[in-house]
């Protein structure tokens, strides 16, 4: 993994550590090849070595503060404890004034690792109630319609109003993966209905009580999914869950719309075709040979957790799922074995 692509240093800290950026350099030049070498050694070099050799007079009074978010989004659990090693790694070796805040879901394999390599030094912070989350999604609501006015210059001023997005913050009960995805859907540019039409359907998944956040946020993967045609829907799922398992189940797979394509024998383009309604739920991109992911990690465990998925006829079991793909590679190999390599 090359740590340096991820840690850029930003010109906030050129101006508050004037001899950095020559010690980074003088790293990369006595160091060839430094960007594959094992993360330890990338943090000693460019980090950890550089920031401990600054005069302490030249240091900031004031600590930074790095965030890194979504680690639960990063595929596979050994590389989210590698990453969390090394924070931890940084922790106990440097004497800059710079502190971490990581941000994910508190899946047991993070928590583990955190207790594990950072000991009595880390602080779990829950972003509950006490932290007035409503406000901060109100404001995330109003910025995006925003966005979504501008580009649809037929909407009102104001639209959809205060009413609507109060309806929308309540019903998200403070968590903010659902006012993603309700943006997500609203704004999708690739969806043929229009903005309204589109906040229609939310409202109406809005309307059901008695529901916990993440059956609202399923019902929202239902709305979405469901655009996708009845004659096309097999095997648009199968494609969608060899996305959503790539890095996880299927840790060597790279899905992108030229793979997939040669994987299912597809002619060219019918990948990016099948998936041109799912937009507002997957990172589709430009480019074939680019990987295709989803927006939030939240939509694999909708797809391969039954009990939620299974009653909406959008569940797919990673064993089966896994086996098949198996298969698919062989048979794609020798029927196309030019198209494979090049995907």
């Amino acid at each position: 993994m090359d740590l340096w692509s991820s840690l850029r240093l930003s010109p906030s800290w050129s101006n508050e550590f004037p001899p950095l950026h020559p010690l980074v350099y003088k790293a990369f030049e006595d160091n060839k090849g430094l960007i594959t070498k094992a993360m330890d050694i990338q943090v000693l070099k460019l980090i950890i070595k550089p920031l401990n050799s600054i005069n302490p007079i030249k240091r900031p009074q004031w600590p930074y503060v790095v965030l890194l978010d979504a680690i639960d989004e990063i595929n596979g659990v050994a590389v989210q404890k590698a990453i969390i090693r090394v924070f931890a790694y940084i922790n106990r070796h440097l004497f800059s004034p710079l502190h971490f805040l990581l941000a994910s879901r508190p899946e047991p394999p993070i928590l583990e690792a955190f207790d594990e390599f950072m000991g009595d030094r880390w602080t779990a912070l829950e972003l509950d109630e006490s932290m007035n989350p409503n406000d901060d999604i109100d404001i995330f609501y109003i910025d995006h319609f925003q966005k979504i006015g501008e580009r649809n210059p037929h909407l009102p001023l104001g639209w959809p109003g205060v009413s609507v997005r109060r309806i929308l913050v309540e019903k998200g009960s403070g968590k903010f993966i659902f006012a993603s995805v309700v943006v997500g859907v609203i704004g999708d540019p690739s969806s043929p209905l229009t903005p309204q039409e589109r906040l229609d359907l939310v409202l109406e998944v809005t309307k059901r009580d008695g529901l916990w956040p993440l059956e609202r946020l399923d019902l929202l993967y239902v709305t979405v999914l469901n655009q996708i045609p009845e004659t096309a829907r097999s095997q648009v799922l199968r494609i969608l869950a060899v996305i959503l398992a790539a890095g996880v189940t299927l840790q060597k797979l790279l899905p992108t719309p030229r793979l997939l394509d040669a994987l299912f024998c597809l002619p060219s383009g019918t990948t990016r075709h099948h998936l041109s309604n799912l937009h507002s739920i997957l990172k589709i991109p430009r480019r074939d040979d680019h990987v295709i992911s989803p927006q939030h990690a939240t939509l694999g465990d909708f797809v391969f957790e039954k009990v939620r998925s299974g009653q909406f006829g959008f569940h797919v079991d990673r064993t089966s799922l896994e086996e098949d793909t198996v298969l698919q590679i062989a048979e794609a190999l020798q029927s196309n074995p030019e198209q494979m390599s090049r995907g």
